[in-house]
């Protein structure tokens, strides 16, 4: 690749927000005071908030859920719009519940993200000249989960890696913000606006 950006990212997971051993002890006490129970309309943030208890609270059942349902996900309607809507959530399932996934599970997820990510890639919609999208945002943002929760043991990762952090973001982000984006307004307004700050 023409760049490579370097992360400090755990060679066992959790990797995403609590790769770092005292930040996970930090919440998993704060989650013996302050518990939740996993209550969503929405099955992926259901799911997600399932992985995250399982996580602070090392209950094989809530990954177990949510693993199931991650190895069983598929997009219904649009795969942009469920990518975009649904990625993050998806990839925490993946990285909090790791250990839960079966290597058969495993192998066919590797091959269905990398597929979805090369489709994503590949659009000619919300790719480069589309810096000010939040469809742009998302790709950032899955790029980069999935590259990080797959590093070292999926040979891409460090590509999607890159294609988030040098290519959207260092390259055809950096070169909107000195031309259209100057000023740091984000076009899309209050609604879409907001969104891409979340992503």
């Amino acid at each position: 690749a023409a760049w490579s950006t370097s992360l400090a990212i755990p060679g066992t997971h959790p990797r995403i927000w609590y790769g770092n051993a005292a930040r996970l002890a930090q919440a998993r006490s704060y989650f013996t005071s302050v518990p939740f129970t996993p209550a969503s309309g929405d099955l992926t943030e259901l799911n997600a908030q399932r992985a995250l208890r399982g996580l602070l609270n090392n209950n094989n059942a809530d990954c177990d859920a949510a693993a199931a349902y991650l190895a069983t996900w598929t997009p219904q309607g649009s795969v942009r719009d469920a990518l975009r809507q649904q990625g993050e959530g998806l990839l925490l399932i993946y990285d909090w519940c790791r250990a839960r996934l079966t290597p058969t599970q495993v192998t066919t997820l590797v091959a269905r993200w990398n597929g979805y990510m090369d489709i994503e890639n590949a659009d000619t919609f919300a790719n480069q000249g589309s810096e000010a999208n939040n469809y742009f945002w998302g790709r950032v943002r899955n790029n980069l989960m999935w590259g990080i929760a797959r590093f070292g043991d999926n040979a891409r990762a460090q590509q999607f890696i890159d294609n988030s952090l040098d290519l959207r973001f260092g390259n055809w982000f950096a070169r909107w913000t000195t031309d259209f984006g100057r000023g740091g307004t984000f076009v899309e307004g209050s609604d879409y606006g907001v969104v891409m700050l979340a992503y």
